[in-house]
């Protein structure tokens, strides 16, 4: 049956948003849920018209700290956004809808002194802890069949995985003994670079998911970076050399863009004085901007939200500090502060969403 033509008493299940608590409502056919109000509790979800109703759930994960600041020639990449699930679901069981936090910077976890390393691979290789993040990797956006809240896991979006300060030649000591780097269950056992996290679709618990997709999240943009070297690491798919004359420096990148995944951060700055925006000079060490998530800002149009991946520091101008994304989207790259390290940017990137569309009956 045609949305909206229901009979029998059938109604839009929007139209009455008690029947939905703590969600908000973007428009006539479509509500969201957001870490900001749940809080990483689970809610419940029943349709008022007894399972008569279609609905299609967006499920985005949290997005994917950086490391911040940090010593050395090199910038901060950007974090990776949430990667996304989306599904078609009619039934009569309540479900519940869990919405992830964003990603920590290290020391959020605690982590202070010269090293990194230990925080990085934590976030890598550390256990999903359902939306709760792990240390700098987003935690898990998830729709489950009942019983609530240990049901059957429908649709679910891992977190986004953090950047990281320094490009290739340091690099790998940023990764300690992870000499994959980011290769992971999360990343979807990609290879070294992706950071943005995956998706799953899986109908279980007496409850079927049609036309389910999933979608990467965006990998984080390359930093600003001079005197690259690292023999058997492959370059960072983002990284802009071959756009720029100069063989010593080059610049950040813009976080990858996506459709309904959260979008990755912006590459950060090289060292703060070498700051440069624009062409034809032997320095390009300017922060770039975050990606953007095409599909999932459409569903959140009426709200006058949008989902995108922080911007790196000193982005379009000098000084402009570093920001960290909205709705799955990675944070942008931070850049040198000093000669020594600190790691003391006190931050959190950005925390998914789950969207929901009324179909019809």
């Amino acid at each position: 049956m045609l949305l909206g033509s229901g009979g029998g008493g059938l109604v839009n299940p929007f139209d009455d948003m008690s029947n939905f608590p703590n969600a908000s409502k973007a428009s006539a056919n479509v509500i969201y849920y957001t870490y900001a109000v749940t809080s990483g509790s689970t809610q419940s979800f029943t349709d008022p018209n007894g399972g008569a109703s279609k609905f299609r759930f967006t499920v985005v994960g949290g997005g994917g700290a950086t490391s911040g600041d940090g010593g050395g020639w090199y910038g901060t990449t950007g974090g990776g956004g949430g990667g996304a699930a989306r599904g078609e679901i009619q039934t009569s069981q309540t479900l519940g809808i869990n919405v992830a936090q964003g990603g920590g910077s290290p020391i959020i976890s605690g982590v202070s002194g010269s090293s990194v390393s230990g925080w990085l691979q934590s976030s890598i290789t550390s256990m999903a802890n359902n939306t709760n993040a792990v240390d700098g990797r987003g935690g898990l956006s998830y729709v489950q069949a009942a019983p609530n809240p240990s049901g059957h896991w429908l649709l679910y979006g891992y977190g986004g995985l953090p950047g990281a300060q320094g490009y290739h030649s340091s690099l790998a000591n940023r990764f300690g003994g992870l000499s994959n780097g980011y290769y992971s269950s999360f990343n979807g056992n990609r290879s070294f670079w992706p950071n943005g996290g995956k998706g799953l679709v899986s109908s279980g618990g007496g409850v079927t998911v049609t036309n389910g997709t999933t979608e990467y999240g965006g990998t984080g943009g390359c930093a600003a970076h001079q005197n690259y070297y690292q023999s058997g690491i492959a370059d960072h798919p983002l990284d802009g050399k071959a756009t720029y004359p100069s063989n010593s420096t080059w610049a950040a990148t813009a976080g990858e863009s996506t459709t309904y995944a959260g979008p990755g951060g912006g590459g950060g700055s090289d060292w703060d004085n070498q700051y440069q925006i624009g062409s034809g000079a032997a320095s390009y060490a300017a922060g770039a901007a975050g990606g953007t998530a095409s599909g999932l800002n459409t569903l959140l149009s009426g709200s006058g939200l949008s989902s995108v991946g922080g911007n790196g520091s000193n982005y379009s101008a000098r000084g402009n500090a570093a920001t960290y994304g909205t709705f799955g989207g990675g944070a942008g790259g931070n850049s040198r502060y000093s000669s020594s390290d600190s790691w003391n940017d006190n931050f959190r990137a950005a925390a998914g969403i789950v969207v929901v569309e009324f179909l019809g009956f």
